[in-house]
């Protein structure tokens, strides 16, 4: 599944992960990075935060790719 870096904030989400996801979109932004995957996402935030924050990462808090 391909992904948007993009948090897509209409979706209701648990605060820390959202701060966490923005931090994710600006890396991606910075990198210029298009493209993201769930399991990429998960890795990120394993890295840079825990498993308990990776884990509350659905798609969904994302925007698809295919959505235009």
């Amino acid at each position: 599944m391909k992904l948007s870096p993009y948090v897509n904030v209409d979706v209701k989400m648990p605060k820390d992960i959202l701060e966490a996801l923005t931090l994710h979109e600006f890396y991606c932004i910075g990198s210029k990075i298009k493209e993201v995957t769930p399991e990429s996402v998960r890795e990120f935030l394993l890295a840079r935060y825990n498993e308990k924050l990776a884990n509350k990462f659905k798609p969904e808090y994302l925007f698809n790719t295919l959505v235009t």
